[in-house]
């Protein structure tokens, strides 16, 4: 009976770890999109601005975006074609719909019944217009004293690990975050 119950007891710790190890090693090693973890992407990106979480647009949208540097939102951000080649893959394959996965695919099933296809800005996806559309956000805008919103790190300062806090606590007068 003894030899049984420490048998038993063996058994359910390797189970035990069997299943914890992999899955928290698994975890960890995923990357969702939600934050920029190319180098390469970072360093071309973030010399100008922010760059954003390959997640917060679609694979065409980042497309059109990588296709058209020589314009990029007024801007000429011409880069070799080795650089748009190898950054334009990586955005792709982190894109909202690159991943596959399940809210990715309702997102844009989402944005397609608002009539928007494939944004190039992601201050013009309802995401972005529905949370910085409320009092507390136009107000903190204000005491920063930046209205453009497409510098996310003013604001959020995780941002560039994809940490995007909601400033609960934050102008309490105004009603709380909702």
């Amino acid at each position: 009976m003894m030899k049984r119950m420490w048998a038993t007891t063996i058994i359910g710790a390797v189970l035990g770890v069997m299943m914890f190890v992999p899955l928290s090693a698994h975890a960890a090693s995923q990357d969702f999109g939600q934050r920029v973890t190319d180098v390469l992407t970072q360093k071309e990106c973030g010399a100008c601005h922010m760059a954003f979480p390959p997640v917060q647009l679609t694979a065409a949208g980042w497309t059109k975006i990588m296709t058209g540097l020589s314009d990029h939102f007024g801007e000429d951000a011409s880069l070799e074609a080795v650089q748009v080649q190898h950054i334009k893959a990586y955005l792709v394959e982190k894109s909202l719909d690159g991943g596959g996965t399940m809210w990715g695919k309702m997102t844009i099933k989402r944005w397609k019944k608002k009539g928007l296809i494939d944004p190039v800005r992601i201050t013009e996806t309802p995401g972005w217009k529905g949370a910085h559309s409320r009092p507390k956000y136009k107000r903190m805008a204000q005491d920063v004293g930046y209205a453009r919103g497409a510098n996310c790190v003013k604001c959020h300062k995780q941002a560039q690990k994809g940490v995007f806090e909601e400033f609960e606590n934050l102008y309490p007068e105004l009603g709380g975050y909702d």
